[in-house]
């Protein structure tokens, strides 16, 4: 078993690995909120914070993919600050932390349909694979947190 772990992260790329690293602190924190009940105020604005990250980090691709660009293509760069404005915004709100958390996942999966539907030919494949995969982990991983509550 250990052997075909080994012999797929061989394989891996790159961005993925680095996907794969991304995605590690939800399960810590998930594992945190499992263990150690008296701190998990902390760990949940800690999931709400790195979350927000994601979504602001994913935008920002976007802002790359508009300066790397031959053509001016305005609808990449407005497309590259919604993500950070609108978790900004969610964050100050005073809501429970529940709220924010599906508003963070329906925001993460709405980028993610948006993507494939208005920037599929400017995406490279791998990509979108690697969101896809990554959103359902993410999704999954703060549906448990929300059930862990």
């Amino acid at each position: 078993m250990l052997n075909i772990i080994i012999s797929r992260l061989k394989k891996l790329k790159l961005h993925e690995i680095f996907g794969i690293l991304g995605f590690i602190p939800f399960l810590i924190i998930i594992f945190l909120i499992f263990t150690d009940k008296d701190d998990v105020r902390i760990y949940l604005d800690l999931v709400i914070f790195y979350l927000f990250i994601i979504i602001s980090f994913i935008g920002a691709t976007y802002w790359g993919l508009s300066i790397s660009s031959k053509k001016n293509k305005s609808r990449l760069i407005i497309f590259s600050v919604i993500p950070s404005i609108i978790v900004t915004f969610v964050y100050l709100l005073n809501i429970t932390i529940t709220i924010k958390l599906l508003i963070g996942i329906f925001f993460l999966n709405f980028i993610f349909f948006y993507e494939k539907a208005y920037f599929k030919n400017e995406l490279p494949n791998w990509y979108l694979n690697l969101r896809r995969n990554l959103n359902f982990l993410v999704t999954s991983s703060i549906l448990i947190i929300i059930f862990l509550l």
